[in-house]
């Protein structure tokens, strides 16, 4: 059974109650700024000036509790939170920064997580450990599911099970704490602001190998990442074994990247986007379990 969002004129209205109970009017036409099978993104002016409104579905209902968890932490890298409750969130309009962004977003996230690394995962409620081992377990399950894989997909996926196994074990004695993970890290979930980076999107987060955060800007090649989150780790962990850590960390990420579509293609939304991204995380992990890549 999939769980959807409710229609843009529910949600609104479900808004304006959240927001009446925050003691906030509004005084504008709210603009619906992104509605899919994820999230419902509102931009409103109200008399406590121009807020944010997200909603979620179920299976993302600690994204509140993380930002506002995160806000109270960290302040300056979260946006400034206004109110929160299971599967919503409102915060402060973030103006986009005039100048060049300085370094790559990495880097913040990386000090975020080196701030938090502190953190009881019972102390945001919603928010679960999760270590590679365990996502390990959960992609050797999947592989028992008739429906997770076509017969080729599974075979070579199950070849190399033993390969992501031996990873595991190696990032989780690697030396890094666990701290909260993002679980979605792209360049479209940071904005760069006159104050530096402020990072968004909480709604895969986890406590747990902070390099998962690594998939997605290596997969997408981007200029700087790594050199930007290796400057924030190399206090913390001797330099062989981050650049260990960091060789091994795109398959940790892919794994998970891969669970979380799975997830989202049993309780959200079978929508043909998602199953193309569910294969392409599972040709990600392939890649990345790789003899060559594990040498």
């Amino acid at each position: 059974m999939t769980m959807r969002l409710a229609a843009d004129g529910q949600g609104v209205a479900t808004m304006r109650a959240r927001l009446a109970g925050l003691g906030v009017g509004i005084t504008g036409e709210p603009e619906v700024v992104r509605r899919w099978a994820l999230s419902l993104v509102v931009r409103v002016a109200t008399t406590d000036g121009v807020l944010w409104y997200k909603a979620v579905p179920g299976i993302f209902e600690q994204e509140g509790a993380t930002t506002g968890w995160l806000h109270g932490r960290v302040r300056g890298l979260v946006p400034e939170v206004v109110g929160w409750g299971d599967g919503w969130l409102v915060t402060r309009d973030l103006t986009p920064g005039a100048g060049r962004a300085s370094a790559h977003p990495l880097g913040a996230l990386a000090r975020l997580q080196r701030e938090v690394a502190d953190i009881n995962p019972n102390d945001v409620p919603g928010l679960a450990r999760r270590s590679p081992s365990s996502m390990a377990a959960e992609v050797q399950a999947l592989l028992a599911r008739s429906d997770a894989f076509d017969a080729r997909r599974a075979d070579r996926l199950a070849a190399a099970l033993p390969v992501l196994d031996a990873i595991c074990r190696a990032v989780e004695e690697c030396g890094l704490p666990d701290t909260v993970v993002h679980g979605d890290f792209q360049l479209g979930n940071a904005l760069w602001t006159d104050n530096g980076w402020r990072l968004i999107d909480w709604t895969d987060a986890f406590v747990g190998f902070p390099l998962v955060d690594l998939a997605q800007p290596v997969a997408d090649g981007e200029p700087g990442a790594l050199s930007a989150c290796a400057e924030q780790w190399l206090p913390v962990l001797e330099a062989d074994r981050l650049r260990r850590a960091v060789r091994l960390a795109p398959a940790i990420g892919a794994g998970f990247h891969l669970l979380m579509h799975r997830r989202i293609l049993d309780e959200v939304s079978r929508d043909q986007h998602f199953i193309e991204s569910y294969h392409m995380w599972h040709a990600r992990l392939l890649g990345a379990l790789s003899e060559e890549h594990f040498r």
